[in-house]
């Protein structure tokens, strides 16, 4: 549903863009130095404009249908007071409804410190989600070559929207519980990382648009594929009575990522050029929390074997002898 908004969206957003051109909302007003000089209608403001009223929409609808949702304080204090494994023993008492903020941030913050797991997926998540912000800045000015056109850019989201499907619909297949081989969630991540890493390493170095363009819509099929992916690993990680907490920490080596790339005046190769080490660094730590988390478990680190169809007959017949009765003989 959302990848169908996002396709619409940019379709839409495209049109509004050339529909009119960048012009003063006040033609009268250019040689004045009242508000109305800064005032410019169509254009690529288009786009924004209608944003405007769509998420003013979005706000009636959610303050007139929505209901407060205050959940159930005592499951919730049931949940908080059992520990899910040895990680809230680390971290001291859970984040209930009467400890402070600090208090809460400072327990999750020792989790995080003292789990390897946790820590890895932090950081691996921050380095691939920060890649992917950075992203969103420059490839505009990426693909934007000096003709007298500009590109469609709403065609071109509205792409890579329609690739991120597609990426989801493979993660799907990938783990399909139908398949004879069920590729582990790790191992999707590696995919999903080392594929990147290669992408922007070769957008850093190419001079050819169409090239670049290539690359970028693959990009969108592992953005895709990694959502899903790291939503699995985190809900097996992160402890659910810690888990706002814990997700909190992990935004701010995202936000220190984007605030340097939006402080530094980068040129985009330059940018996909940092984007290519942090993902080439993330792929290396998802090998790390692969092998650490496949430590002691028999089997393939990659995938999940499923059982033949002879072997699940002979489970069906060793069911059926073990629930029949024994008759005595005579």
């Amino acid at each position: 549903g959302n990848s169908v908004i996002a396709i619409l969206a940019g379709l839409l957003a495209n049109k509004a863009a050339d529909y009119r051109p960048l012009t003063l909302y006040d033609p009268s007003a250019a040689d004045t130095k009242g508000i109305m000089s800064y005032v410019y209608v169509g254009g690529f403001l288009a786009p924004f404009d209608i944003a405007i009223v769509v998420l003013a929409l979005c706000g009636c609808l959610s303050l007139t249908l929505w209901d407060e949702n205050y959940g159930d304080q005592r499951k919730r204090d049931t949940k908080s007071s059992q520990s899910t494994n040895s990680l809230s023993d680390d971290a001291g008492p859970s984040n209930s409804t009467g400890e402070s903020c600090f208090s809460g941030f400072s327990g999750a913050a020792r989790v995080v410190w003292s789990n390897n797991e946790i820590r890895l997926a932090g950081i691996i998540s921050s380095l691939f989600e920060g890649s992917m912000y950075v992203f969103v800045f420059m490839w505009t000015p990426a693909i934007n070559t000096d003709d007298e056109e500009d590109p469609p850019f709403g065609f071109i989201f509205s792409t890579f929207m329609v690739c991120c499907m597609a990426g989801s619909s493979f993660f799907s297949v990938l783990t399909s519980e139908h398949s004879m081989f069920q590729i582990k969630t790790e191992a999707i991540g590696i995919g999903i990382f080392a594929t990147s890493a290669i992408l922007f390493g070769i957008m850093a170095m190419s001079t050819s648009t169409s090239l670049t363009f290539g690359c970028m819509n693959v990009f969108e099929v592992t953005v895709g594929m990694y959502f899903p992916t790291m939503g699995i690993l985190k809900s097996q990680i992160v402890p659910e009575c810690q888990r706002s907490a814990i997700y909190n920490i992990y935004r701010i080596p995202l936000n220190f990522i984007v605030l340097m790339s939006l402080l530094t005046d980068l040129t985009p190769s330059q940018s996909f050029g940092v984007c290519f080490l942090m993902l080439s660094l993330a792929t290396f730590l998802q090998w790390k929390l692969m092998l650490q988390r496949s430590s002691g478990n028999n089997g393939s680190i990659w995938y999940v074997e499923r059982p033949s169809v002879v072997d699940e007959e002979q489970d069906e017949n060793i069911d059926i002898e073990a629930k029949t009765p024994l008759v005595n003989s005579v």
